[in-house]
């Protein structure tokens, strides 16, 4: 038989009885599963409605539709896109700063700034094809790295003028070798531009050779022309020599919009080709 509980079995607290309807604060209490459905201090404090994880001051948390005031950032990992007032840019525009007390903004590239643009790789290729609409900028460079033949030769390329690679023989071309700077080479009337004379690109790949070429105004309706510069090891691999021409296409007004790089009989070769375009004035 359970005996029945009397007053003189209760402890009788040394302060203040606990009422389950009054308002009393408590201290030094330990509440076990309690359902609390209000709190109320100096300050509110609102709980999510829904599942969720509260961020701690020293955890590591991933933050969602938050704004950040004045935040201090001492680095950042960008996964996505960087959005500016509300604004990602356009492609090709850079991120300019407004100076003290102002916030950045996306801008074009100032006259003369060099903006790459895309690159590809030549491995073992008998074609290399570098294209663009080539309409933001005045004036567009190629250039080429690691340049080297499956065996001695030269290296020589054609235009994409309205839409397609010309093979007509309206092209024109004069290079000139710099330890020989009284005979150049010169051709016209032919299919294609060369950019180096002789067997002059090496088939080693110690021993690359380099290009770079300038593209101006490609998308005027004038006479589409080409600038370029290849040096490095000659073929015998003895020497430090390089090639300067001028090349063009005459017959069309249309847009240049790619370059397609190949080499005499049918060689194959190796090289990275990058496209930069330089803003207009």
């Amino acid at each position: 038989m359970t005996k029945a509980r009397t007053l003189a079995d209760i402890t009788i607290p040394s302060g203040t009885p606990v009422g389950t309807t009054d308002t009393q604060t408590l201290t030094n209490k330990t509440l076990t599963a309690p359902i609390i459905s209000s709190i109320s201090n100096t300050g509110a404090l609102t709980l999510p409605t829904s599942t969720d994880t509260l961020v701690g001051r020293a955890t590591t948390d991933t933050l969602t539709n938050k704004t950040l005031t004045a935040p201090t950032i001492a680095s950042a990992n960008l996964t996505t896109a960087l959005t500016v007032a509300g604004a990602a840019g356009t492609s090709g525009q850079v991120l300019t700063s407004g100076g003290s007390g102002a916030a950045p903004t996306w801008a074009s590239p100032s006259s003369g700034a060099m903006v790459f643009i895309t690159s590809v790789t030549a491995s073992n290729s008998s074609t290399v094809n570098v294209e663009d609409a080539m309409t933001s900028y005045g004036m567009y460079v190629i250039i080429a790295t690691g340049l080297n033949m499956s065996a001695a030769g030269y290296l020589q390329c054609r235009l994409k003028i309205g839409g397609s690679y010309q093979t007509a023989s309206n092209y024109y071309w004069v290079t000139n070798r710099g330890m020989a700077p009284a005979s150049p080479s010169t051709g016209s009337g032919i299919d294609f531009i060369r950019l180096s004379d002789g067997n002059s690109l090496p088939n080693s790949t110690t021993y690359g050779m380099m290009l770079t070429m300038y593209l101006p105004n490609p998308s005027s309706s004038q006479f589409k022309t080409t600038s370029t510069v290849v040096s490095g090891f000659d073929a015998n691999l003895t020497n430090v020599d390089f090639y300067n021409g001028v090349g063009g296409f005459r017959g069309s007004s249309s847009a240049l919009t790619g370059v397609q790089f190949f080499c005499n009989n049918a060689r194959t070769f190796n090289g990275v080709f990058r496209l930069y375009g330089i803003a207009n004035s």
